[in-house]
């Protein structure tokens, strides 16, 4: 699907005036352009939720690399045959231990019964917090 080319038409706008970007990149440059960190230079930007993603801007320019990667490091390895996550394909990433997803994953897996969470049908990483928030220690720990 063309999806830059359908977007310029329907702003008027030349295409060359129109692109597309991941998530984290462009939170990046948000908060470069009105944001925390307007008028710097050099930021690195980590976001966590059902992943955890990075961006990095050196002297005001989005370094992207070769590949379209830099900053990316949710499926760097942190711990060396660690637990596995997702459809990675490399066990111990950074997602697997840091993200939302592997923190309502990893309360599922040692749950205790005299936990409010118990009670949950589904849990996820904001249960896991609300959970905190009421009392619970087994979320909160």
């Amino acid at each position: 699907v063309p999806l830059v080319r359908l977007l310029a038409e329907e702003l008027g706008w030349e295409p060359s005036r129109v692109s597309l970007e991941n998530d984290t990149n462009a939170a990046l440059l948000a908060e470069a352009w009105i944001g925390a960190a307007a008028g710097m230079k050099h930021i690195v930007l980590v976001t966590v939720g059902t992943g955890v993603g990075g961006a990095i801007m050196c002297d005001g320019r989005l370094l992207r690399g070769s590949k379209g990667q830099a900053g990316e490091i949710g499926h760097s390895i942190l711990v060396p045959d660690g637990r596995p996550f997702g459809v990675a394909g490399v066990n111990g990433i950074l997602e697997g231990y840091a993200s939302a997803s592997a923190l309502a994953i990893r309360a599922k897996e040692a749950l205790s019964a005299d936990s409010s969470l118990s009670e949950l049908k589904a849990l996820d990483c904001e249960d896991v917090f609300k959970h905190a928030e009421a009392g619970d220690k087994y979320a909160s720990d």
